[in-house]
């Protein structure tokens, strides 16, 4: 059994990094075989799943090999091993949440999927609101528009037609009551 408190095993240690820097395959596997159980065990407080930690270490090990040349050997590669394997452990952790958080809302809109039904009484429904708003004086109707369909503020829309905020102010508020006057029957 190797000894972390052994000077040799530090020196063999960054020996080992050295010749995986340079590409010596018996010294990457003498490292992965070092931690690569630990690293597992560290992986699992994390995960709580024997395979993702086994595949997330195994993943930082392919970084390093594919990222060799840009190994420091003067750097303690056991430091480095560990906070990588914690790295992606919270990366999985996120990505399991993010997947968690997908397949949530995909079940909610399953199970709110609209009926035909829905779908009739909701195109009714907007035909009725557009008709509506086809009835708005002409810059009334404007002015709406680029509020609520374009998104443009009360100051963009007077800066776009030239006309002051009060204007533009007046108008909605008179669109938005003759609006309201004119599809509450709808609701």
């Amino acid at each position: 059994m190797i000894d972390p408190r052994d000077k040799k095993y530090h020196i063999n240690l960054s020996d080992d990094v050295e010749n995986v820097k340079q590409g010596d395959i018996k010294a990457f596997e003498r490292l992965f075989k070092r931690f690569f159980k630990d690293l597992v065990r560290f992986a699992y407080r994390y995960l709580n799943d024997i395979q993702l930690s086994e595949d997330t270490v195994q993943d930082v090990f392919y970084h390093i090999w594919k990222h060799r040349q840009s190994l420091d050997p003067s750097q303690n590669i056991k430091t480095y091993l560990y906070t990588a394997v914690k790295n992606r452990a919270l990366n999985q952790i996120e990505r399991k949440k993010v997947a968690h958080r997908y397949t949530h809302s995909q079940i909610h809109l399953m199970n709110n999927q609209t009926t035909p039904e829905d779908k009739l009484k909701n195109k009714e429904l907007e035909e009725n609101i557009h008709k509506a708003i086809q009835k708005l004086p002409p810059k009334g109707r404007l002015i709406f528009c680029m509020n609520r369909f374009d998104r443009l503020t009360f100051t963009e829309i007077a800066e776009i037609l030239e006309i002051s905020v009060k204007t533009v102010e007046t108008h909605m508020s008179r669109s938005l009551k003759f609006l309201r006057k004119e599809c509450s029957y709808l609701l």
